[in-house]
């Protein structure tokens, strides 16, 4: 049996919905696998993630509950993909809350150019 070291690890993302968002603190007692916990700013269902720069509530809350769940499983917290990654300013901004807030790092996503 290889020990967690040696597996492939995991990074669990499951707040796309309000289901999955209230199981977070499930993740407490984590296999080995599970390196890391994210959270997506566009998900949660339909709700609207940003009110100008800043996050609406709903999501405001759920970045917290990942950043706490990540701690209770002893797993780094990854601070969720700019919603605006060609805005520079935003995305310093960002990286720099995350920091900031005990985020181990800032999801970074590729958009197209069409």
């Amino acid at each position: 049996m290889l020990d967690g070291r040696q597996q492939t690890g995991l990074i669990a993302m499951a707040t796309d919905t309000s289901k999955g968002v209230s199981g977070l603190p499930s993740y407490r007692n984590a296999q080995l696998r599970l390196r890391a916990r994210m959270w997506g700013a566009d998900d949660l269902d339909a709700f609207s993630s940003h009110a100008g720069r800043d996050l609406t509530p709903p999501f405001s809350v759920v970045r917290t509950l990942c950043l706490l769940a990540a701690a209770q499983a002893g797993v780094d917290a990854i601070d969720a993909v700019s919603t605006k990654p060609r805005d520079e300013e935003q995305s310093v901004t960002e990286v720099a809350q995350a920091r900031r807030d005990g985020f181990a790092a800032k999801a970074a996503g590729l958009q197209s150019s069409h």
